[in-house]
């Protein structure tokens, strides 16, 4: 019997984990368009919230709320000054992820 519930258990995973694997995907993708289009980090901001807002509808909290963190983390490592460091230098920088994080909800 307690096979049957560990072989269920991870079955459960599977489709979180494949949940979480698209979002960064969608996101990672997103992410090398603008930067090579040298978009500004408001219009990325902006479209990361699109992102996470149509992942949010899909998908339960715990995934969307991982993918609004990595999206807070790109905005900030790729689009923000310094470019390549993480920190909070700018308002973006605070505002960004409490809206990441609070619109999966």
């Amino acid at each position: 019997m307690s096979i049957a519930i560990k072989s269920r258990s991870t079955y459960a995973l599977w489709p979180m984990a494949v949940q979480w694997l698209l979002g960064i995907g969608v996101l990672t993708t997103l992410t090398v368009v603008c930067f090579r289009l040298q978009a500004n980090s408001t219009t990325v901001a902006l479209l990361y919230l699109i992102v996470i807002v149509i992942i949010s509808l899909r998908v339960s909290f715990v995934p969307a709320a991982f993918i609004a963190l990595i999206a807070y983390v790109y905005l900030d490592y790729f689009f923000t000054a310094p470019l390549f460091t993480l920190g909070l230098n700018q308002t973006l920088d605070f505002v960004a992820p409490v809206a990441y994080v609070t619109s999966p909800q």
